[in-house]
């Protein structure tokens, strides 16, 4: 029961840290895009680093999950800025629309390289002891 109790706290965790900074930067300039999106991958990266190495799968599906989750949150956030561009009161996001598929397409195939990287990591310790 720990590992399933473990996986969904690594996700929340995850899905916390790569959700936060869209809350922090403005994602309508392209400079508040890159922030959120980088210091997200980073702090997600650090917390599916440190639940590889203590948890190994369960730690590496918890992240995976809740990194997965942000790129949908992603996807509707960029795709809700798109669409309140009719609001006056909104500012016009300054990059192409094509960042509402390209941002969460990148997302997730950042997901799939850190989770790789973290399987031969954790296969690679278990074949040390």
């Amino acid at each position: 029961m720990s590992g399933c109790v473990s996986i969904a706290g690594i996700a929340l965790l995850c899905y916390a840290v790569s959700v936060g900074p869209w809350f922090v930067f403005p994602e309508y300039e392209r400079t508040g895009l890159a922030s959120a999106v980088g210091v997200g991958a980073g702090l997600a990266s650090l917390v599916g680093a440190i639940a590889t190495s203590r948890l190994k799968l369960a730690g590496i599906v918890g992240f995976a999950g809740g990194t997965l989750s942000a790129g949908v949150f992603q996807y509707l956030r960029l795709n809700h800025t798109f669409a309140s561009i009719q609001d006056p009161e909104t500012p016009d996001p300054n990059y192409a629309q094509a960042a509402v598929f390209l941002v969460p397409l990148g997302w997730v195939v950042y997901v799939a390289t850190a989770t790789a990287l973290f399987v031969w990591i954790a296969r690679s310790a278990l074949q040390e002891t």
